[in-house]
C-alpha cells in the first residue's frame, strides 16, 4: 500500500513538474495566451514570468535590426529577467524576536558600564578613523568621543528606569512597526496574490493593452522596478540597444538615484556572455593606470561615464569615458580600445575644457 500511495505521489509531482518545464519552453505570448486558463494557482506567479520573457522576446526580435537567432534572443530576454527577478514571499514574522529576546537584550544594554561605553566607543572612532576618515577629528573636534559616551550613559540611565509595563508597550510598538512594514512589502505573500489577482482578471476580462499587460507582468517579476525595467524601444529611459549590430548587445538598469549602467553581452555563436567595457582585474587595471599616469599628474582616479562606441575594421572596440580624480576638480575626457574586453589600450585624452585639444597617448 505504502508502494502504491509512493507511485501515485511520484506520478502526481512528475506531471506538475512537466507542466511547469513544458511552460517554461513557450516564447510566444499568443501561444501563452491559449493555455493562461489552464494553469493552477500555484504555477501562476512562474506562468506569468514565462509571459513576460515571452512578451520581452517578441519585442526585442521587432525592435533590433539584425535578424538573430531566437535562442539568442530569448537567452537575453532570461538574463534580463533573471537579473531583475527578486520576488520571493515574505515570513511575516522570520525575523521578529521574541519579547524573552527583547527583555534579554534590554538587560544586556543596562548593565553596560561608563568603562563599556567607552571602550566601545573609542574602538569604534578610531576604526573609522584608521579607514582614511581623518577629517572626522577637525570636524567634531578631540572631545568627540566623550560627548558620544555622554550621551550614551544617558540613554542606559533613561532605559534602567523603564517599568515592566513600559518594556511591554515598546515591544507591541516594535513589533507592530515590523507588521506593518512586513505587510506592506511588495514581496509579502498577500501584495503577490493581489498582482496574481490583477493579471487574471486582466485576461479574464479579455482587456487588449499592450502597455497595461507590460506593466502588470513587470510588476509581477519586481514591483520596485515598474519604472526602471529597460524596454527595447530607442526612447526608453532604460533601453535595451543592439550595440554593435550582430556583436554587441546592452540594456541599461537604474543604479540607484540618478546613477544609470549598462550592461553589455557578447554574442557567441548561440551564446551570450556577459563583458565589462573598463580593466577590472587587478592587474589590468595597474597597467592601465600606470600608461594614464605617464601622460596625466594624477594620483589616484576613477573611470565614469564609459560608453563602447563602436568596432573598428582590425577589430578594435573603441570606448569613451571620463577620468574622474579622487583629490583633484580636473577631469579628462578619455578614449582607449580593447579586442577582447580583458586588456585595455589608451589612445587619447584631452582636458573636460571646451575647445580642448586631443592628445595621442600611443
Amino acid at each position: 500500500m505504502k508502494k502504491l500511495l509512493l507511485s501515485v505521489a511520484i506520478i502526481i509531482c512528475s506531471f506538475l513538474s512537466a507542466q511547469n518545464t513544458y511552460f517554461n519552453e513557450i516564447y510566444s505570448t499568443k501561444d501563452l495566451y491559449k493555455i493562461q486558463k489552464t494553469i493552477v494557482q500555484n504555477h501562476k506567479d512562474v506562468f506569468y514570468k514565462q509571459m513576460l520573457k515571452a512578451k520581452l522576446f517578441e519585442l526585442i526580435k521587432s525592435d533590433f535590426r539584425k535578424n538573430y537567432s531566437d535562442i539568442i534572443l530569448q537567452k537575453f530576454s532570461d538574463t534580463i529577467i533573471a537579473r531583475y527577478d527578486e520576488s520571493q514571499s515574505v515570513d511575516y514574522f522570520s525575523d521578529m524576536q521574541t519579547y524573552e529576546e527583547f527583555l534579554k537584550n534590554h538587560i544586556e544594554y543596562i548593565s553596560r558600564t561608563p568603562e563599556d561605553v567607552a571602550k566601545n566607543n573609542t574602538l569604534n572612532f578610531y576604526a573609522k578613523d584608521s579607514l582614511g576618515s581623518s577629517a572626522m577629528k577637525i570636524h567634531f573636534g578631540d572631545n568627540y568621543i566623550e560627548k558620544m559616551n555622554n550621551e550614551d550613559n544617558d540613554r542606559i540611565a533613561k532605559a534602567s528606569k523603564k517599568t515592566d509595563l513600559e518594556l511591554r508597550k515598546e515591544y507591541d510598538s516594535i513589533k507592530n512597526a515590523h507588521y506593518t512594514e512586513i505587510e506592506n512589502d511588495f514581496h509579502s505573500e498577500n501584495n503577490r496574490k493581489k498582482i496574481i489577482s490583477k493579471l487574471d482578471l486582466y485576461f479574464s476580462t479579455k482587456r487588449n493593452s499592450d502597455d497595461e499587460l507590460f506593466d502588470l507582468l513587470v510588476e509581477n517579476l519586481a514591483p520596485e522596478f515598474k519604472r526602471t525595467f529597460p524596454y527595447p524601444h530607442k526612447y526608453a529611459e532604460f533601453p535595451i540597444s543592439e550595440v554593435i549590430s550582430g556583436d554587441i548587445i546592452s540594456y541599461a538598469e537604474n543604479g540607484g538615484g540618478n546613477v544609470t549602467s549598462i550592461i553589455y553581452y557578447k554574442i557567441f555563436g548561440n551564446d551570450i556572455l556577459p563583458i565589462t567595457i573598463y580593466p577590472d582585474k587587478p592587474e589590468k587595471e595597474i597597467n592601465f593606470n600606470n600608461q594614464l599616469k605617464k601622460f596625466i599628474s594624477l594620483d589616484e582616479f576613477y573611470l565614469d561615464n564609459v560608453i563602447l562606441e563602436k568596432k573598428d575594421g582590425k577589430g578594435n572596440y573603441l570606448i569613451s569615458g571620463i577620468i574622474k580624480p579622487v583629490n583633484s576638480d580636473s577631469e579628462y575626457q578619455i578614449k582607449y580600445s580593447t579586442k577582447d574586453f580583458i586588456s585595455f589600450v589608451p589612445l587619447q585624452y584631452r582636458e573636460l575644457k571646451e575647445k580642448a585639444k586631443w592628445i595621442n597617448i600611443q
